[in-house]
């Protein structure tokens, strides 16, 4: 158990907390850190890059030994000395700043503690401390700041100091490293921006230590903090949460609500050894009980809702089906017999062997929510590739989609520097500026294919297109692709706003001319039913009629037989007025409140484009309005000659994208692409073969063949003339004539051919 640090300096004296040492700054913290990191890649859909280019300033490995100078232990004033500049990965900047988090030590970690039961976020913050006779060392700067301040502001009005290495800092290093087109100082950014990050990761991992959730300075030890390692950690980074904490978890909107949920749980459901209190009936199942350091009375855990074991000196209570070990009664024997006591003195501890039971749900806890920080802080950020036909030439812009409360405050990325653009099989190198690439032209190419990518903040983001006789889609690749990060996810998502506006104008009916014979058969409402259908109970769609003028037929709803009644009232008759039935959507989607736990809205408009009205000025403001809105309209052509250059224009500046289509099934499919895209999980199945919708349309249009076996789904390209396909069952993991294998049970893509 760690003891007080007392230093006499002069005729000052300082008892310095065992604090602040969280759960050990060394190793256990920068494993916290590794294993969120490690967890948060494994579930991401984008790539990350691994690369030792971004600089910063870390330690020497035998200074973080903690070995003794002439200033005491390191760390517990300064540990400035022996710094050295460094040039490593994002990894290894996000592990160091679990380590950097609590240096100096003797400032840094009383600045760990937030009491979230003042529900203040200016109080909270540690007054379980002894200086005594002076301020050696400043000490008492850091009073007055508690942990979620420290961790997330740049300013603070209680400090005259800023945290350089805090959340509002990190964005705002990364913004700096994404606009700038000087390499050197990007890689000095995101090495900052890094390492800021990790700090927050730290201090978030601090609110899920009892001590550091309470006013306990823990000066005579704290068997939790102390009895935590790295290995620990290790070992138990997996272990599955309480269903409590995932649905406490499910819709945190913002950092501050995360450091709140998060503290409120610990001191909650967990004590710390300083702050054991119980206002109970004083019998052995419900003592009375007051806290070691005659600090606060904290009424939660409650000692009823604790079991008294069978050795009659433990308690202990379950989380879900997990057992963890909570108080230790212990009788002072010993202690009354030396001191000629009679009575024997009860007192009640969390002893160090409950270390491992405390840690099995607030380690993963740490893990988890320093995975939603992660999701927070890196950028949600698209490529948009644009060919023009008319122009010859393609043209590209790289997105911030700016849906979180961090990135709203510092504002859209306008990302600068280097991409690589393939035109099938010509490389070269293209330069953003502020988020555009200049066009490149395609003046006598006969194109196939365009892959555009770019290594960016220590992701890669990646488009491909592929060419045809009018329009564009995504070509196979990316969308197989996607398919193994997609189908590797959990069936849980965020829902999402789906707007339908759908033209009932003349065209789309029967006529002589070629403005006639849009849509004979229906298709934009048969697939509009079906995809209706297809929705989860949360998702909610709205329609809209658009002719020469816009109707709501029906509001946003989860209610699919409205929306399906909704559907078949649609026509086709009157003139066609596209801006009057995209500007009844956006505003329909404007008025939708932000929230983390939804996805943004989606518009998809299904016409032929061949807009009666001249609204070129109005479709620039509608779009620009979309755009800044996080509004995103993806457009599907209707008929045989759509005004393609309408339909990609409003899709592209937007950030959706522009579709053809000729059958109902196509704009079903058109859905699945937008979804995959978006990374909005479907999970329909209306024939309960165990294969998604999506995967059959896939193999139906794209020209797939495919065998359900035991313990997957084969998917196959029909135009493979080698392969007899009723073989591949016993070839697939040896032979290379197959293209496809989803495996059932865990839903990844076991390998890919020419890809």
């Amino acid at each position: 158990m760690k003891k007080p640090i007392i230093l006499a300096i002069g005729l000052s004296l300082l008892v310095i907390p065992s604090t602040a040492y969280g759960w050990g700054n060394v190793s256990t913290h920068p494993e916290i850190n590794a294993k969120s990191y490690e967890s948060f890649i494994n579930n991401s859909n984008i790539p990350f890059t691994n690369k030792k280019q971004y600089k910063g300033i870390g330690y020497p490995d035998d200074i973080q030994t903690g070995e003794i100078s002439e200033y005491g232990p390191l760390g517990r004033f300064e540990r400035l000395k022996g710094e050295i500049p460094l040039e490593e990965t994002q990894e290894f900047w996000i592990r160091e700043g679990g380590f950097s988090a609590d240096e100096p030590e003797a400032l840094m970690g009383i600045r760990h503690f937030y009491d979230p039961t003042f529900n203040n976020e200016s109080l909270g913050f540690l007054t379980d401390l002894d200086i005594k006779d002076g301020d050696p060392s400043g000490y008492s700067r850091g009073v007055g700041t508690n942990a979620k301040q420290w961790a997330l502001k740049k300013n603070i009005k209680s400090l005259l100091e800023t945290n350089p290495y805090s959340w509002e800092y990190a964005l705002e290093y990364y913004k700096a490293g994404m606009e700038t087109d000087n390499l050197v100082e990007k890689n000095l950014y995101f090495g900052k921006a890094f390492r800021a990050l990790g700090q927050t990761m730290h201090l978030m991992a601090d609110m899920t230590q009892p001590a550091h959730v309470r006013n306990d300075g823990h000066k005579q030890g704290e068997p939790i903090e102390d009895n935590v390692t790295d290995t620990l950690v290790s070992n138990i980074a997996s272990e599955p949460l309480p269903n409590e904490v995932n649905q406490l978890l499910k819709n945190i909107s913002s950092p501050s609500e995360l450091f709140d949920v998060v503290s409120k749980y610990t001191n909650n459901n967990f004590y710390s050894n300083d702050t054991i209190y119980n206002n109970g009936s004083g019998t052995k199942e419900d003592p009375i009980i007051y806290p070691r350091n005659n600090k606060k009375n904290y009424p939660s855990p409650y000692f009823k809702q604790l079991t008294l074991d069978n050795d009659n000196i433990t308690y202990y209570k379950y989380f879900d089906n997990k057992k963890v070990r909570m108080v230790e009664l212990w009788m002072k024997d010993d202690i009354a017999r030396e001191e000629q006591i009679d009575e024997i003195i009860p007192t009640y501890k969390v002893p160090p062997e409950f270390a491992t039971d405390y840690a099995s749900v607030l380690i993963p806890l740490a893990i988890k929510s320093n995975m939603i920080l992660l999701n927070e802080f890196f950028p949600k950020m698209y490529i948009n590739l644009v060919p023009s036909k008319e122009n010859e030439t393609i043209s590209a812009e790289i997105i911030h989609n700016a849906d979180n409360s961090g990135w709203r405050k510092v504002g859209q990325i306008k990302y600068s520097g280097k991409g690589q653009i393939k035109i099938d099989n010509d490389v070269r190198e293209v330069e953003f500026i502020k988020g555009k690439m200049a066009p490149i032209s395609l003046s006598n190419m006969n194109w196939n294919s365009i892959s555009l990518t770019v290594d960016a903040g220590g992701r890669f983001y990646s488009k491909t297109i592929a060419n045809t006789e009018s329009g564009y889609k995504l070509a196979d690749p990316v969308k197989l692709t996607s398919l193994e990060e997609y189908l590797s996810k959990p069936s849980l998502r965020r829902p999402f706003d789906l707007i339908f506006v759908i033209d009932s104008s003349g065209s789309m009916g029967p006529g002589s001319g070629d403005e006639y014979n849009g849509d004979l058969n229906n298709n934009r409402i048969l697939a509009t039913k079906n995809i209706i259908k297809s929705l989860k109970y949360n998702d909610r769609s709205a329609i809209i009629d658009f002719d020469t003028s816009a109707k709501l037929l029906q509001d946003l709803t989860s209610d699919k037989e409205a929306l399906i009644k909704s559907a078949d009232r649609i026509d086709s008759s009157g003139g066609t007025d596209v801006e009057t039935g995209l500007k009844e959507a956006i505003n329909l989607a404007n008025t939708i409140p932000f929230s983390d736990d939804r996805n943004p809205p989606l518009v998809i408009l299904l016409t032929d484009g061949k807009d009666n009205e001249n609204h070129i000025d109005s479709y620039e403001r509608i779009t620009d309005f979309a755009k800044r809105n996080n509004i995103y309209v993806y457009t599907v052509s209707l008929g045989k000659t759509p005004n393609t250059g309408l339909l990609n224009k409003i899709a592209n500046e937007t950030g959706g994208e522009y579709f053809t289509s000729s059958t109902s099934e196509e704009i079903e499919h058109i859905f699945d692409l937008i979804c995959l895209n978006r990374s909005i999980k479907i999970v329909s199945d209306d024939n309960k073969n165990n294969i998604p919708d999506w995967i059959e349309r896939e193999v139906r249009i794209n020209g797939y063949k495919y065998q359900k076996e035991q313990n997957g789904v084969l998917l196959e390209k029909s135009e493979s003339p080698t392969d007899d396909l009723l073989n591949d069952c016993d070839e697939k993991y040896g032979k290379n004539n197959w293209d496809i294998f989803i495996n059932s049970n865990n839903g990844i893509v076991v390998k890919q051919k020419n890809l």
